[in-house]
């Protein structure tokens, strides 16, 4: 006596989520931004290869159960899940694995079931770091370039002063000697001088 079933379409559909979950996690490893599941405790429930690295990890499978107080502060993703709002490319600071202060800019949407009830979250961040600092830097540059450009004004006014002063001693000496004696050449060396 034997009962079979047929389950092949438990098989077939084992094999399609297995490839979908595969498809999934390459696309999440191939990509350099952070990408992470979360459950409402804020436990990783998964994770891509850029995260792992990002925290000194080997492999994304180390960040499983981990809460966020074992690598960042929480308050961002508690406020995701408790407002349901999503977070849309918001920078946020944090510290990697050695101690080093990083950009991101996050995007983080609340995961819920289907009575609509927020279970986790989804979050993705990329590294803006370079790009911070190239502004920094470029700050800085743009306050050298205004203090070198203030120097030059400064500079400019003190000499047209400087020149000024003199010169108006010169032009009204000349038109005073205009007015003595003066023989033809002495006349037309005063114009050209007050000419000049």
């Amino acid at each position: 006596f034997g009962i079979s079933r047929d389950i092949t379409s438990l098989i077939q559909t084992e094999q399609a989520l297995e490839r979908e979950r595969d498809l999934s996690q390459a696309l999440m490893n191939g990509l350099p931004d952070v990408i992470f599941y979360k459950d409402r405790q804020g436990h990783f429930t998964m994770g891509n290869q850029a995260l792992a690295e990002y925290f000194g990890l080997e492999h994304p499978d180390q960040l499983i159960g981990k809460t966020d107080y074992d690598f960042t502060p929480p308050e961002l993703d508690k406020r995701v899940m408790r407002s349901g709002d999503k977070l849309i490319a918001r920078e946020e600071v944090n510290e990697d694995s050695h101690g080093n202060v990083t950009y991101f800019l996050t995007t983080k949407v609340p995961i819920r079931n289907s009575d609509g009830e927020v279970t986790g979250l989804v979050g993705i961040g990329r590294d803006i770091t370079s790009l911070k600092m190239a502004q920094r830097e470029l700050t800085i540059a743009r306050d050298q370039a205004d203090a070198a450009n203030r120097a030059k004004s400064d500079f400019l006014a003190n000499m047209s002063h400087e020149i000024r002063t003199p010169m108006n001693a010169v032009i009204g000496m000349t038109e005073l000697l205009e007015d003595t004696k003066l023989n033809e050449s002495q006349r037309d060396y005063l114009r050209m001088v007050r000419e000049s």
